[in-house]
């Protein structure tokens, strides 16, 4: 079964409307450590089986918005989750060799952020900033689970504080396949884990038509998009 690209991300091209400042942009960058791929090459690295990916960079991009959600935790752990329309994550695109794979209509998605040094929550040293999302649709299983440790004497708890920071850990996989019930097979199959080596989390302009947008592109849950080629001279 081959994925062709069926819509452009369009949560990475909201950048040019009016903010509300309850929506966030997190992006985490760093390398994969780990991979497997089988069944179908779609991120374009050449070759199939166990660690093809390793070494790539990657770029995961989240956007979020923490008027949407069940809320849980506390002061020093907040978090947002929620399934299908209460869901804080609207979307989330994974980059790496080029090739962006991603959902805008997430079956489940969760931010959390946490920090503390030693017990004493007053003297946040090291936080915890943790994004998920997941798209489940019969014949197709979608999941981006992101995580990274950041150390800054100016970092926030609140969901809604934005910050720039190397991350000295991560606890980040991704996971996408295909199911064929007919055949009782699965035609494709590509794992991930990743070191994150860097956190932003921003504010980022949102349109109001935002769940206009999502349904415009026909509710589909997986959208890929391709680099363009350099033309040749």
């Amino acid at each position: 079964m081959n994925i062709k690209t069926l819509a452009i991300a369009a949560a990475m091209t909201l950048t040019s409307f009016a903010a509300n400042a309850a929506t966030l942009k997190v992006v985490y960058t760093g390398t994969v450590t780990s991979s497997y791929v089988d069944g179908q090459d779609l991120f374009g690295v050449g070759s199939f089986g166990s660690d093809v990916m390793n070494g790539l960079a990657f770029t995961a991009t989240y956007i979020y918005d923490t008027d949407i959600g069940y809320a849980q935790g506390s002061a020093t752990s907040p978090q947002l989750y929620g399934y299908g329309a209460t869901s804080p994550v609207l979307s989330a695109v994974l980059t790496i060799n080029g090739v962006s794979v991603g959902s805008n209509t997430p079956s489940y998605g969760t931010v959390y952020r946490q920090g503390g040094h030693a017990g004493d929550t007053t003297d946040v040293v090291t936080q915890f900033q943790k994004d998920e999302i997941s798209y489940y649709a019969p014949g197709t299983y979608f999941h981006l689970y992101m995580g990274g440790l950041v150390s800054d004497d100016d970092l926030t708890l609140d969901l809604d504080g934005s910050f720039d920071a190397a991350s000295t850990g991560s606890y980040s996989n991704f996971q996408m396949y295909s199911y064929d019930p007919a055949s009782y097979t699965y035609p494709y199959s590509l794992r991930a884990s990743f070191d994150t080596t860097n956190v932003t989390v921003s504010a980022v302009p949102i349109p109001a038509s935002l769940p206009l947008l999502a349904a415009a592109l026909g509710g589909f849950g997986i959208i890929t998009r391709r680099r363009k080629k350099a033309k040749r001279t």
